[in-house]
């Protein structure tokens, strides 16, 4: 048994021509609402404002002041330390002239009364 058979060189499904619009995917076609905004990943310092920079100066000024002002709390302190000495020594100082002066006071008492 012999079958011919016979496959034509084209074929015809529709009588209308296909055009091809894109080769894109239904999915891929932007929305424009479901855009997330661009983040910027890159290490970029903060915009300079006026009000920003002043603050930035004030602060590095605090902390000079700190510092300044905790050096002379320890000079004054060290400065108390020397005036409390030399009081008691000035203290000490007068307490032995009148010692001596009293001794002389009644030595002298002594001598006129001896006379």
């Amino acid at each position: 048994m012999v079958s011919i058979i016979y496959t034509p060189t084209f074929t015809v499904y529709n009588t209308e021509k296909k055009v091809k619009k894109d080769t894109k995917h239904w999915r891929q076609y932007s929305t424009k609402t479901s855009e997330r905004p661009r983040m910027n990943l890159t290490m970029t310092p903060p915009p300079k404002t006026l009000t920003r920079d002043r603050v930035v100066e004030l602060e590095m000024e605090v902390e000079k002041y700190k510092r300044v002002n905790t050096k002379l709390k320890l000079l004054v302190g060290w400065n108390v330390r020397a005036a409390h000495s030399a009081l008691k020594s000035s203290q000490d100082i007068l307490e032995i002239i009148e010692n001596l002066d009293k001794k002389e006071a009644v030595a002298e008492t002594r001598e006129s009364i001896l006379d």
